[in-house]
Order: structure tokens, then C-alpha cells, then sequence
């Protein structure tokens, strides 16, 4: 997926709450243009679509906080603080938080 469009698809589908395409579109940044998370318009729609996958749970929610705290970089870090910070007391912050606490992180 263009990187292009994967910044527009990753903003709806956590809009809309579409897992699979949300993931799809932030996998797609990840690999072709994982600088685009700097982006303020991206790091929310990352930080939303988190918190929708982390009340869905599961091996998505895990790849996705774990790509967000060791793949992504500072941007990734950023974007969790943001969750615990925002979100607080969710899934998503407890899942946030400890990837956070992670050594390295």
C-alpha cells in the first residue's frame, strides 16, 4: 500500500473502528515509511486505532503495542505515553503502560 494512502486509510478505519484495515494501513507505515508516525494527524489515528484493538484483545493487540514500543521508535514511545496519558485506568494504558516499563523502551 502507497504510504500515501495508508495515511488515509489508517484515519478512517480508526474512525470507523475497522480493525482489519487500520492495521493493514499502520503495517503499511510501519514497513514503507515508519518516519510518517511523526506526523501529528498519524499519531493520533495510531493512538485511537490502539485503543480500539486493545479492547479487542489478542495477538493483533499484542503485535500492535509491541510494534509500536520497539519498532517504531521514539515516535512509538510517544504514541503509548499519549494513551496511558489519555486514556488512563483502559486496556489500552494498562497495555501502554507496560510496554513502557519494558526494558530499552
Amino acid at each position: 500500500m502507497d504510504p500515501a494512502v495508508a495515511r488515509v486509510a489508517l484515519r478512517r478505519a480508526a474512525t470507523s473502528h475497522d480493525i482489519a484495515s487500520g492495521l493493514a494501513a499502520f503495517d503499511a507505515l510501519l514497513a514503507r515509511e515508519p518516519a510518517a508516525f511523526h506526523e501529528p494527524v498519524v499519531a493520533v489515528a495510531a493512538r485511537d486505532l490502539a485503543t480500539i484493538v486493545a479492547l479487542a484483545g489478542g495477538p493483533d493487540a499484542d503485535r500492535l503495542f509491541a510494534a509500536l514500543g520497539q519498532r517504531v521508535g521514539a515516535d512509538g514511545l510517544d504514541i503509548l505515553y499519549e494513551i496511558v496519558r489519555l486514556r488512563g485506568g483502559s486496556k489500552a494504558a494498562m497495555q501502554a503502560e507496560a510496554r513502557l516499563r519494558e526494558p530499552g523502551a
